[in-house]
């Protein structure tokens, strides 16, 4: 799955959302043509039967510090559709109870040959946006109102 996430202020995108009735948050939504995991991210989920924007870690497992919450050592940014019905992983209680979704222009991968990167692909909608689905846990949460 992707390595990066391509999210632009594109007309694609704020259609999209609007065609869903996605509240969008300009003041304090990300915007980047290159978020990496761990790097904050826009996502949508439901509340309160309203679809509202708030920022996240792009990494499930976080670690609280005493100056928020970080990345915990184990990788948790793309989860295995296989794994998700089996109790103790990772995305199986947030599956459950926390999805969302991230409106994007596009993504990208890197494809690595001997530990270095070799080629960059980055898949972009022509015209319009998509919708990456995610999983994320209500605690870690920024909410932008």
């Amino acid at each position: 799955m992707c390595g990066r996430l391509n999210v632009i202020d594109d007309p694609g995108v704020r259609e999209l959302c609007e065609g869903l009735q996605i509240q969008l948050f300009p003041e304090s939504q990300i915007f980047s043509r290159f978020i990496r995991a761990t790097n904050q991210v826009s996502i949508v989920r439901q509340r309160d039967r309203v679809h509202r924007m708030d920022n996240a870690i792009w990494w499930l497992l976080l670690e609280q510090t005493a100056t928020g919450f970080k990345p915990s050592k184990y990788t948790s940014f793309n989860t295995r559709y296989d794994k998700l019905n089996f109790k103790g992983t990772a995305g199986y209680q947030a599956y459950r109870h926390s999805r969302c979704v991230i409106p994007a222009k596009g993504f990208g991968e890197t494809e690595y040959v001997n530990n270095k990167p070799l080629h960059y692909h980055d898949l972009v909608a022509k015209d319009g946006a998509i919708l990456l689905g995610g999983l994320c846990r209500e605690e870690t949460i920024k909410s932008s109102v």
